[in-house]
C-alpha cells in the first residue's frame, strides 16, 4: 500500500479543517432541525462529534424544541443575547464596516445567504471560509486560496473567539456549551496557522 504524499496529507488536512468550519457554520447559523441531529447521531459523524468534544443530545422532538430554546436565548433575546454579529462586537452597531466586505467575498465565493441573514453572520462568515478552504484542497494551485483564506480569517472570522466564549458562558444545553467551547478553541488554534503560514 502507498504511502500518502506531503501534499497529499495537506490536502486532506485542509479538507478537514474546511469540514469544522462547515459544521460549526450550521450550527451557529440557526437552530439545529431534527434531520441535522439525526445525521449527528451517525457513527462517523458522532466519532468526529466526539473527537471535538461535542455532545450531540438525542435525535428526538423534544431535543430540537430545547436546543431550539437555547439557541434562542444564546443569540436573538429577550435579554442578555450574545449578538453573533462582527458589527456589533467591532464597531458597537450592526451594519458595520465589515459588511460591505463581506458582500466581497460573498461574491467572490458566489455564495447567496437567504435574504433574511446578516451579511456579517458568524454562521455565514464560517461558511465562507469553508467554500475557500475546500476550494483550495481541491485546486492545482492552492497558494491563491490559502492567501484569500488568511485574508478572510483575519478580516472576518478572528473577532469571533470572545463572542463564542460569551455565547458558551450564556448556553444552557451541553450541545451549545460544546459547541462554542469548541469553536473559540478552534478558531485560537487556527489563528496561529493563519498568522504563521
Amino acid at each position: 500500500m502507498n504511502q500518502p504524499t506531503v501534499s497529499e496529507i495537506d490536502t486532506l488536512e485542509i479538507a478537514n479543517r474546511a469540514a469544522v468550519y462547515q459544521f460549526l457554520s450550521r450550527t451557529l447559523a440557526s437552530e439545529i432541525d431534527l434531520g441535522f441531529l439525526t445525521l449527528m447521531q451517525q457513527i462517523d459523524f458522532s466519532r468526529a462529534l466526539s473527537d471535538l468534544s461535542i455532545v450531540a443530545p438525542a435525535a428526538t422532538t423534544q431535543s430540537v424544541e430545547l436546543l431550539a430554546i437555547d439557541y434562542c436565548n444564546i443569540f436573538i433575546g429577550p435579554t442578555d443575547q450574545v449578538p453573533p454579529f462582527q458589527s456589533v462586537w467591532a464597531d458597537q452597531q450592526l451594519h458595520g464596516d465589515c459588511v460591505a466586505s463581506m458582500k466581497e467575498y460573498l461574491e467572490i465565493t458566489s455564495l447567496t445567504p437567504a435574504d433574511s441573514m446578516m451579511k456579517d453572520h458568524i454562521g455565514l462568515q464560517l461558511q465562507v471560509l469553508a467554500k475557500i478552504l475546500m476550494a483550495c484542497s481541491e485546486s492545482e494551485q492552492p497558494k491563491d486560496y490559502e492567501s484569500l483564506a488568511t485574508a478572510f480569517f483575519i478580516e472576518h472570522v478572528r473577532w469571533a473567539t470572545p463572542m463564542l466564549r460569551a455565547a458558551a458562558g450564556r448556553a444552557e444545553s451541553d450541545f451549545y456549551q460544546s459547541v462554542c467551547t469548541t469553536a473559540a478553541k478552534f478558531i485560537g488554534s487556527e489563528e496561529s496557522l493563519f498568522i504563521a503560514g
